[in-house]
């Protein structure tokens, strides 16, 4: 056919994780991410053409909870559809056009309409959460290539999000962080900042061509003189690798220190990673 028809359908997707990391609910065990789905969390269902363009979004909806879960919803079941692919957190807002592009609640996830082969991520504007991981479930991306059997989608994500857990130590008492960054540097000095961004494609995460800091906003005043925040990047398919003597410098409340890397470290997705930074 020279246009593609649809024939919607009742579908369940069954939703596992690969290796420790899930989604949704953050839990901060022994350095690493323990998470599980939560009833009503929602992903989006992708259906892409032969030459990898979108074809349809369909919101699909947590029915069940814990590190494996059950989602419901309506397949368009494109005729043209040739993969399909999952991503967290849904593309739920938008109308899938160029002029109104589907993007996810929290601006994560952006960039996405019919006809196109690639959308984007970067960092929407997350502020005033000190001690709390909780905000991780509305940035923690998710994404895996689906398979049907019947009525039925099996799919196992994959996070393309890591986490870093920065503990705060400053001199004095009632610190206001403001804005908290970590940046990223070779022993040069030249910029190698901790995250990716930008577009890639629906069935990989290969293509993010950009990097930056990374960036908090904190305008609560501690108390005390320690805080822990979480604060999340974009490792990329291969991961962000720092050599011996590459370094981080963390900022926050006006002041900064310098964290230098003693030996090759690379940086993974679906992992946290904890900075003590003890500030003077």
């Amino acid at each position: 056919a020279s246009v593609s028809e649809t024939n919607p359908i009742e579908m369940t997707l069954n939703v596992s994780i690969a290796s420790d990391d899930t989604k949704v609910t953050y839990t901060d065990d022994d350095n690493v991410l323990r998470t599980a789905w939560e009833v009503g969390d929602e992903v989006s269902v992708l259906g892409v053409d032969v030459n990898g363009n979108l074809l349809t979004n369909d919101v699909f909806t947590a029915t069940t909870s814990g590190k494996s879960a059950t989602f419901s919803g309506t397949y368009s079941n494109d005729s043209w559809t040739k993969k399909v692919f999952v991503i967290y957190p849904a593309l739920s807002e938008g109308e899938g056009t160029a002029e109104s592009k589907w993007r996810s609640e929290s601006g994560v996830v952006f960039g996405a309409y019919k006809n196109n082969p690639y959308f984007e991520v970067s960092h929407p504007d997350v502020s005033n959460i000190l001690n709390d991981p909780s905000h991780l479930k509305n940035v923690a991306v998710l994404h895996g290539k689906a398979q049907m059997t019947g009525s039925e989608f099996d799919v196992t994500l994959s996070h393309q999000t890591y986490v870093i857990k920065l503990n705060l130590t400053f001199p004095v008492d009632g610190v206001t962080p403001n804005f908290v960054y970590v940046r990223g540097f070779d022993k040069g000095g030249a910029s190698k900042d901790p995250s990716k961004y930008g577009w890639t494609y629906f069935d990989d995460f290969t293509y993010l061509s950009s990097s930056t800091s990374m960036l908090i906003k904190n305008y609560e005043t501690i108390s005390g003189n320690k805080a822990t925040i979480y604060m999340y990047g974009f490792a990329g398919v291969s991961g962000r690798t720092y050599n011996a003597d590459d370094y981080f410098q963390i900022e926050a409340g006006g002041y900064t220190l310098k964290k230098t890397f003693t030996k090759e470290t690379t940086i993974v997705n679906g992992k946290m990673y904890t900075i003590n930074a003890d500030f003077e």
